[in-house]
């Protein structure tokens, strides 16, 4: 600044100053300082917006960040699963393929026993047959003496006499079995 650099010149080569030099002097520093506050002022607003609009676009570009990595996980999540459905469909193609899952006991080791106490009339069963164990626990209360991935696998339970019965296996001639076959086709067609 110019009026500072004269100023500095008067009071070094002076002992004395009169105001009458010094006041324009100061007047027009005073007005370049205001002059300097304003433009700081004006800049520091310019700064803020440009800052603001950064800020603005800085978090645009987060958010799309996290869509973007939101969008990458997910579909490696669903290859994922993919993967997993295909190797639970080969397991239940294996499972169908080789006779189904036999819970707990081998068939050679499955097995339903009925012991009828006559002095009581009731019978007394054990089974380890899964369908046996099905139709037992529609029947009567059952103590489960095994079990596994909470399904029983071996049971006793009482019946009473007359929830047992035996019948003469019945065999069809061949000329009966037709006759049958008949009758259900027509009872088919008649729905």
């Amino acid at each position: 600044m110019k009026e500072l650099a004269e100023l500095r010149r008067i009071v070094d080569g002076q002992k004395t100053v009169s105001t009458k030099r010094l006041k324009p002097l100061l007047d027009e520093i005073q007005r370049s300082y205001i002059q300097t506050a304003n433009k700081v002022r004006s800049q520091k607003e310019t700064i803020k917006k440009i800052n603001l609009n950064y800020s603005m676009a800085n978090s645009k570009a987060a958010r799309l960040s996290v869509h973007v990595q939101t969008h990458e996980e997910l579909k490696k999540a669903h290859t994922d699963l993919k993967a997993k459905h295909k190797a639970a469909m080969k397991e239940l193609h294996h499972f169908n393929t080789k006779g189904g899952l036999h819970m707990g006991y081998s068939r050679d080791e499955q097995e339903t026993s009925l012991v009828f106490d006559n002095s009581t009339g009731e019978w007394t069963v054990y089974s380890t047959v899964p369908k046996h164990i099905r139709k037992l626990s529609n029947l009567t209360e059952l103590l489960v003496l095994e079990s596994e991935d909470d399904r029983p696998i071996a049971v006793r339970g009482t019946l009473t006499e007359k929830q047992v019965g035996m019948k003469k296996e019945r065999v069809f001639t061949d000329e009966q079995r037709e006759r049958a076959a008949e009758r259900l086709s027509k009872a088919r067609n008649a729905l």
